[in-house]
């Protein structure tokens, strides 16, 4: 069976936890230290979703969303930082970013918006391809 590709970019307060064999089941996961060894592996795999637990000092989560967007606008980015604010959480995602944690959420519900981030944007690959016309042949009339 076809697992999932996780993307997690930085290191975390929480990276033990995220480091666990447990942390992702479901997922294949490969780690990176920064922003410029995610630009690589976007570029060299079939990545389905990026987690950033962290970036560099000089480079805030805008600038981090802006960098994925530019390489693939159509891999959804989760921010999951410390401690992020409520205001930065509604701006990241009013610009893009697919959600946002912070340190208080736990892991099975980070993992379960993950598999909803991943399985919408199959379901949008889907309708972009056209494959689900076989399926509902009506919406050929529309």
């Amino acid at each position: 069976m076809h697992k999932e590709t996780l993307l997690v970019v930085g290191v975390s307060p929480r990276s033990a936890e995220f480091e666990s064999r447990d942390a992702f089941p479901d997922f294949a996961v490969s780690r990176v230290a920064d922003v410029a060894e995610a630009e690589f592996v976007m570029q060299a795999e079939d990545i389905d979703c990026i987690l950033v637990v962290d970036s560099t000092a000089s480079e805030g989560p805008f600038e981090v969303l802006d960098t994925f967007q530019q390489v693939d606008p159509k891999i959804p980015v989760v921010f999951g930082y410390p401690e992020m604010m409520a205001s930065t959480a509604a701006r990241l995602i009013h610009a893009g970013a697919a959600h946002c944690f912070d340190s208080r959420d736990s892991i099975e519900h980070l993992r379960e918006a993950l598999d909803s981030i991943i399985r919408q944007k199959r379901m949008s690959e889907r309708a972009r391809n056209g494959k689900d016309q076989s399926s509902e042949p009506w919406r050929a009339l529309l």
